[in-house]
């Protein structure tokens, strides 16, 4: 019998991909203030077409010697440059100039990486990793404020070695098992990078990636053994301090920073993520201290309107706060900036405390005893 199919029309041809297309990125970098939460969706800006006469099949990252090549003549690079067509970032290297525009950081960053590695691969097979904050940024980790060099740890290229100031060579080893392949590019592996980065960053910084580390899967356990066998140098006081401190239950790089402000007040230590179950359902604290029913809460546009239309996030939030009320639970809701004056928070916590009766203020003495 016939079939009946209809027949298919035939496949439209496949444009040409960027090498960059596999390296885009599931979580952007945000500058701080206001308060990121992590994971967060991107969000990037429409890409904006080719411009009219663009003669390459893709945006970038281009080697200066690809293009060379492709166009005929080593000054290709220098005269699309000059009509606006590309941008030169970094040393042999450039990208649609219009696309490097609306780049987000991360993607830019990944972009270098990716030129990186090809010019290295036509030395020879590369003996590095990326490490520090550039294998960071493949993982995926939040970072604040972070530099724009390319971090490598192992041998690279003499050639590579005298080329450009753009890139951080590190000297120490590192062992098969801390390797990985992130997005076809070397790596260190997320323990080794969670605890590098920590040792070049300040305590707040090395706190929220310690912490994002954790809720992406990094083994604390591995993590506290790594510092342990690390030898003594820069940054090693920093990172352990990081680990000690460090908790999978900080949704965002406020609440690392807020936590780790307040362990080093003579305070209780609160617990995170409180759920308290009320008439309408199980609600979540940020964090607090349920035998007294005080908590705190961190504030922040990113947080609470992300998801969801202004008005909806703020009637539910209401909701939310008056059902925790009837259950005698009382809140400290705390800014963005709050947490960058530790002495008035500190204040505004013991009062909160305190305000729970002799109950809070037997906890804040025991606190003080502990030398906390």
């Amino acid at each position: 019998m016939p079939s009946t199919t209809s027949p298919q029309p035939p496949a439209t041809p496949v444009a040409p991909v960027a090498p960059l297309r596999s390296l885009l990125p599931v979580q952007p970098e945000f500058p701080l203030p206001p308060s990121p939460g992590f994971p967060l969706p991107l969000q990037p800006a429409p890409a904006p077409p080719r411009p009219p006469g663009f003669p390459l099949p893709h945006t970038g990252p281009w080697l200066a010697a690809d293009l060379a090549a492709r166009l005929g003549s080593s000054r290709a690079p220098a005269r699309l440059v000059a009509q606006g067509l590309l941008v030169r970032i970094s040393w042999g290297v450039y990208y649609s100039a219009p696309h490097w525009e609306v780049l987000p950081a991360r993607e830019r960053h990944l972009a270098l990486m990716a030129a990186h590695h090809a010019m290295h691969a036509r030395h020879g097979q590369p003996r590095f990793v990326y490490s520090h904050l550039s294998a960071a940024r493949l993982h995926g980790l939040e970072l604040w404020e972070p530099d724009e060099l390319v971090h490598v740890t192992g041998c690279e290229p003499v050639a590579a070695k005298r080329r450009r100031g753009d890139a951080r060579i590190h000297g120490s080893e590192v062992p098969p098992e801390q390797r990985t392949v992130v997005e076809g590019l070397p790596a260190t592996s997320l323990e080794r990078t969670v605890l590098d980065s920590a040792r070049i960053l300040r305590p707040g910084q090395a706190q929220i990636v310690v912490d994002h580390g954790l809720r992406l899967g990094a083994r604390k356990r591995l993590l506290e053994r790594m510092v342990d066998e690390a030898p003594g140098g820069r940054g090693i006081v920093t990172a352990r301090r990081a680990v000690e401190l460090g908790s999978a239950l900080s949704e965002s790089a406020g609440e690392s920073l807020l936590n780790m402000v307040v362990a080093g007040m003579p305070v209780p230590r609160p617990q995170q993520q409180i759920e308290v179950v009320t008439r309408y359902g199980v609600h979540r604290i940020d964090s607090g201290w349920p035998s007294i029913r005080r908590g705190l809460e961190l504030d922040g546009k990113k947080k609470y309107f992300e998801y969801a239309p202004t008005e909806e996030v703020v009637f539910k939030e209401r909701q939310r706060e008056k059902l925790l009320m009837e259950d005698e639970w009382r809140f400290l809701r705390l800014e963005w900036k709050d947490v960058f004056r530790p002495d008035e928070l500190q204040r505004r916590i013991e009062r909160l405390i305190a305000s729970a009766g002799p109950a809070g203020i037997a906890m804040l003495e025991e606190a003080r005893c502990a030398g906390r």
